[in-house]
């Protein structure tokens, strides 16, 4: 089953997000990305968007519907919840988990960014499962742990 195929960036001209078909353009020996998207009429219309902030589409949605693109910002709940403790029984709290949707090695990843001198924890994203989208590395780069 194929996936869909999609992109995101921040407008050059507002800054505001847009979504589609990515296609680069160069003029006078700049490179320019643009972003292509259905408006309104049923029109095809191409917005330049600030490189950096390109993502590609998952082909996954959080537990809340929304698709997952590379650059966003999720929670996820820990394993641990699953485990009780052996002295009480009880089950454990869960602990939530805030991790950045990266393309490395191949494939999407879940990376949770430690602090120094911890090496980052890195998952691949094969499964929606419990993820929420709650933000995005370049509009909320504070929800990310800071070294």
């Amino acid at each position: 089953m194929a996936r869909e195929i999609l992109f995101r960036g921040k407008r050059l001209s507002d800054d505001v997000w847009t979504t589609g078909y990515l296609f680069p353009q160069s003029y006078r020996g700049k490179n320019k990305w643009f972003v292509a998207e259905c408006v309104r009429n049923g029109s095809i219309q191409g917005f330049e968007v600030i490189p950096y902030t390109i993502g590609e589409y998952t082909g996954l949605l959080d537990k809340n519907g929304n698709k997952i693109f590379e650059g966003d910002i999720v929670e996820c709940v820990s394993w641990n919840e699953y485990f009780s403790d052996p002295t009480t029984g009880k089950v454990m709290e869960p602990f939530r988990r805030k991790m950045e949707v990266v393309f490395m090695a191949g494939g999407f990843k879940l990376v949770e960014h430690l602090p120094q001198p911890c090496k980052d924890n890195v998952w691949n994203m094969i499964v929606e499962g419990d993820l929420t989208v709650i933000g995005n590395i370049h509009d909320n780069p504070e929800l990310l742990c800071q070294n």
